[in-house]
């Protein structure tokens, strides 16, 4: 399997199946496409997975990332290594990600990439979910 990487656009979104059409996604998709670093991977033409780190402050960022169902372990393994590749180059000594609290495959992934659990936030969303809050930390 030939994975190809390219600068995420916010009409990936779409294309993965994670939204129909334009739609309430289209700023927050925008914002990520022009935030630095982010990245789409594609396979046979598809796009896989996007994500990026967006920085929050010096040395600090927040992590987003969208994967397509199914996602293969070899795809799971370009994802980890480019977080950590952008963590060296960009020089960032903490990144984090906010996770759905109930969602248990999306926290053992986040915690498989390496983040650690730091704490749940109740009611932090518009739907008044919990989320788990998790981390890198140098």
């Amino acid at each position: 399997m030939r994975i190809e990487k390219r600068p995420f656009k916010a009409a990936d979104l779409v294309g993965m199946n994670c939204y129909e059409k334009v739609g309430a996604w289209s700023l927050p998709a925008i914002i990520h496409e022009k935030q630095q670093p982010n990245v789409s991977f594609v396979v046979d033409g598809k796009v896989v997975a996007c994500g990026g780190i967006h920085p929050l402050c010096p040395g600090v960022g927040d992590v987003w990332l969208f994967l397509a169902k199914p996602t293969g372990p070899e795809i799971v393994k370009e994802v980890k290594n480019q977080m950590y590749e952008w963590i060296r180059d960009y020089r960032f000594h903490r990144v984090q990600t906010l996770v759905d609290y109930c969602w248990k495959e999306g926290r053992r992934f986040t915690e498989w990439v390496g983040l650690e659990y730091e704490g749940r936030l109740r009611k932090m969303t518009e739907r008044e979910t919990d989320m788990a809050l998790y981390a890198w930390v140098r």
